[in-house]
């Protein structure tokens, strides 16, 4: 944090992600999504609500942090203290996270609150997305970065990577 960058890494206990722990330690294995493409749109918005929450609460997640830090490590206080800029944060996320992280930034431009700064999609898994909506929804006006390899660039991934890219261009 000296440097300038904290990282945040929201799990997601849905059975959306590949595997996951809950904090008395149950495993929850991926469960996929229920109803397709309509369930996939679903366990995104919830995904992208969390992220979001975690966005209106940075402030106070950095004043936990600096609390946390300072109590395990004994110091008299962290100094300077964490602080960090809401509009600055950088979204990223991998394959469904990538799709995630595109709408998460959305609903924080529409939100009119806290906003992503960027967003990087790496191997972006364009599900859940509402392509004939991406003018308002999955696509923010915050500069994107799309990191692809040929395992997600098959045929209808790789057309639904391009439309949405190409409303984030457009915006």
């Amino acid at each position: 944090a000296s440097h300038g960058s904290v990282v945040v890494a929201i799990e997601h206990k849905d059975g959306s992600a590949i595997y996951t722990e809950t904090d008395d330690g149950d495993v929850r294995p991926y469960v996929g999504s229920v109803g397709g493409e309509s369930g996939r749109e679903s366990q995104q918005r919830q995904r992208a609500a969390e992220v979001c929450a975690v966005m209106e609460q940075i402030g106070d997640l950095a004043v936990a942090v600096t609390t946390k830090v300072t109590a395990v490590h004994s110091f008299a206080a962290l100094s300077p203290p964490l602080v960090i800029d809401p509009n600055t944060v950088t979204l990223m996320g991998h394959s469904f996270g990538g799709s995630t992280a595109l709408r998460a930034a959305a609903d924080l431009d529409a939100a009119r609150g806290p906003r992503a700064s960027a967003v990087v999609a790496i191997d972006p898994w364009i599900a859940g997305i509402q392509l004939e909506t991406a003018s308002t929804i999955g696509v923010a006006a915050a500069p994107t970065l799309a990191l692809c390899t040929q395992a997600m660039l098959y045929p209808s991934n790789d057309a639904a990577i391009g439309r949405v890219l190409k409303t984030v261009c457009e915006r």
